[in-house]
């Protein structure tokens, strides 16, 4: 994983803007598993991003890291012969994001928000109900 902080300033050019996720939630419910590509379910940056900006961060086995979506980031590919695993757990304070904490998102122009494919740990309830939302929404502050 790399984090790249000189990026979390400034907006970096993206395809955020033209990204429909309510027509790739359509289309994959249309066809299955294989009707979008991985390339197709997100956005993509339309800039060159330096190497050199890159923060590697190596963390030892069955370590957890947190950060911000809104931060900069990327992975990196495995060129240690080993079989690497890893699990992504999104987190929120329901509290914090009614109140509009958090990073800032200067550089996100999406069009949808899902909030309805996250659930909470504890009993299952969906965060749209949670929020008083659609599953998937045109995208505004849900606060």
């Amino acid at each position: 994983m790399a984090f790249y902080p000189a990026l979390w300033s400034r907006a970096v050019r993206n395809s955020s803007a033209t990204f429909d996720l309510a027509a790739v939630m359509a289309r994959r419910k249309s066809g299955g598993l294989n009707a979008i590509t991985s390339d197709e379910a997100i956005p993509h940056l339309l800039e060159e991003v330096s190497p050199d900006l890159a923060a590697p961060v190596v963390i030892d086995p069955g370590t957890i890291i947190a950060f911000s979506g809104a931060h900069a980031h990327a992975g990196i590919g495995n060129e240690t012969g080993l079989t690497r695993i890893s699990l992504e757990t999104r987190t929120i304070a329901i509290a914090d994001v009614r109140a509009g904490r958090g990073a800032p998102n200067l550089d996100g122009h999406a069009r949808w928000m899902a909030p309805g494919l996250f659930r909470r740990v504890g009993d299952g309830a969906k965060l749209n109900d949670l929020l008083g939302m659609d599953r998937v929404a045109p995208y505004r502050f849900p606060g």
